[in-house]
């Protein structure tokens, strides 16, 4: 009936949250269909998760477990328990700072004098601080639009001092150092615009 059912068995961290996909393609190709989810913790507390049907048959599905032990996954579709339903997943206090995920236009190139943006994503990483350092002789004001489900839009807007500007982007998770990126800011020719590019 479904061909696949993905999501993390082992190592889910406590109040993360974390995401697994329904795949129920081989029964509905439009995602006509209900998928309906239920966490239930070692102590017993039973919680709907929130289901988002994708349109094409495959639904996403988050969770985020608050009690450290074996958790029970209960997951349906139009009411009838999906093959393997329910599974087990253990909750442990941690993190796992290369689980985060740092990607976008803005860390790619950027135009001088226009807003840009990134995304950095935590999902399944647990509970962590996160930092973000920017170093070179260009300011760069940054806003951090958090998202509610462990991403948030990080926007700057970059500006030129001088004619050659070398910016170095440090993302941090929790002290670890996540990803650097190195931005090289040059006069793009026949332009009043500058642009940055990837080193």
């Amino acid at each position: 009936m479904f061909s696949n059912i993905v999501f993390l068995i082992s190592g889910v961290f406590l109040e993360s949250p974390t995401e697994f996909t329904v795949d129920a393609r081989s029964v509905t190709g439009s995602g006509t269909g209900r998928v309906e989810t239920l966490l239930t913790s070692p102590s017993g507390r039973v919680v709907r998760c929130p289901v988002k049907n994708m349109g094409d048959g495959t639904y996403q599905v988050q969770y985020a477990p608050y009690e450290q032990g074996v958790h029970q996954i209960e997951v349906t579709y139009e009411n009838i328990p999906v093959p393997g339903s329910p599974f087990r997943v253990n909750a442990i206090p941690g993190c796992d700072p290369l689980r985060v995920r740092a990607y976008g236009p803005g860390l790619e190139y950027a135009i001088t004098n226009e807003p840009t943006t990134f995304t950095i994503e935590t999902k399944g990483a647990g509970q962590g601080s996160l930092g973000l350092a920017i170093e070179g002789p260009s300011e760069a004001k940054m806003v951090c639009k958090d998202n509610q489900d462990a991403t948030c839009i990080m926007e700057y807007l970059p500006v030129r001092l001088n004619k050659q500007t070398i910016q170095l982007f440090s993302i941090f998770f929790r002290f670890f150092l996540i990803r650097q990126k190195l931005v090289n800011m040059i006069l793009r020719s026949n332009s009043l615009n500058n642009i940055f590019l990837v080193e």
